[in-house]
């Protein structure tokens, strides 16, 4: 999965040097502790995996698989069994029953590559394009008017109160146009209902179904929706919060490196690889907003953000 990093940096251009080999050095060492090749000294992960759902497969593929059984095979043997499926040992903590493995692996790993700009060029709004501290965001004709897209650039040149301006009174009118379309059709079914408990073919058709629908079919017509999502969770929700989403996430990629080196992402704990429970993307995503926008804000003038493409 490829996915946007907002990282700051405590870096300023020097004059006449390459400043994409600049951007390069400054963000190896503040990456580095994110690398998923990066091996720790071992210790007990607790969280390896989901341990129920874990044994309730090493239970169904050995019972299918009689030549790949530990020996003794035992199905209510949990450690046996999960030590077999994963390939190494399980243990059970004396103190208070909790299974864990100890491994090596980086238990704040987020990468396996990653390259500047990327997939993801032009999401920092900059005021002076032509400074020559600013990373363009893409090649093209420039807007007549700024703010112009970049892919780095010191933070004072960032202009994200002119920016969040324009994307909030965007927002507010897809929203408005996005209700009138759903108010002159039946509402529809969500996707996720649709396909809730389709498997394979049945869901398939259980998409188009939803696709089908006369209010999806508007959405997509005005330009309002993709097909990838759910349009009817996008939309369905106050205007203020529509809104909001939209404004907040300025400069903003998936993910965002603060200044202390701490990662923040909608589904992972700040600088550990995580999930947290939240209950749809929507709810994440608005959680991560007010976490790293005020973070974003505080940065300091002289300090550089940049956005990177990495892949996990």
């Amino acid at each position: 999965m490829h996915a946007a990093l907002t990282v700051a940096l405590d870096h300023r251009p020097v004059p006449g040097e390459d400043l994409l080999e600049g951007l390069e050095s400054a963000l190896g060492p503040v990456l580095a502790p994110f690398d998923m090749e990066l091996e720790v000294p071992p210790y007990r992960d607790y969280e390896y995996e989901d341990w129920e759902e874990e044994y309730r497969w090493a239970v169904e593929y050995f019972t299918a698989h009689p030549a790949r059984r530990p020996d003794p095979f035992d199905p209510n043997d949990r450690l046996s069994l999960l030590s077999a499926l994963l390939h190494t040992p399980v243990h059970r903590d004396p103190a208070d029953g909790r299974l864990y493995a100890v491994t090596t692996d980086n238990p704040r790993a987020q990468w396996d590559y990653w390259s500047i700009g990327g997939r993801y060029p032009g999401i920092l709004p900059v005021s002076d394009p032509d400074d020559p501290r600013v990373l363009p965001g893409r090649a093209g004709p420039r807007e007549e008017h700024g703010p112009w897209p970049a892919t780095g650039a010191p933070v004072r040149l960032l202009a994200l109160g002119e920016q969040r301006a324009r994307k909030a009174a965007r927002a507010a009118r897809d929203w408005d146009r996005a209700h009138r379309i759903l108010t002159e059709h039946p509402f529809p079914v969500r996707l996720g209902e649709l396909v809730a408990e389709a498997r394979g073919e049945e869901r398939r058709r259980a998409r188009a179904r939803y696709f089908a629908q006369p209010a999806v079919r508007g959405l997509i017509d005005a330009g309002l929706a993709g097909d990838l999502d759910c349009s009817i969770d996008v939309y369905d929700r106050p205007r203020e919060e529509y809104v909001a989403d939209a404004r907040d996430g300025v400069g903003l990629g998936f993910a965002f490196l603060d200044l202390d080196g701490t990662w923040y992402d909608p589904d992972s704990r700040a600088g550990v690889r995580a999930p947290i429970t939240h209950a749809n993307w929507i709810d994440r995503r608005r959680a991560h907003l007010d976490r790293v926008v005020p973070l974003l804000d505080a940065l300091p003038g002289d300090a550089y953000v940049v956005t990177v493409d990495y892949h996990s």
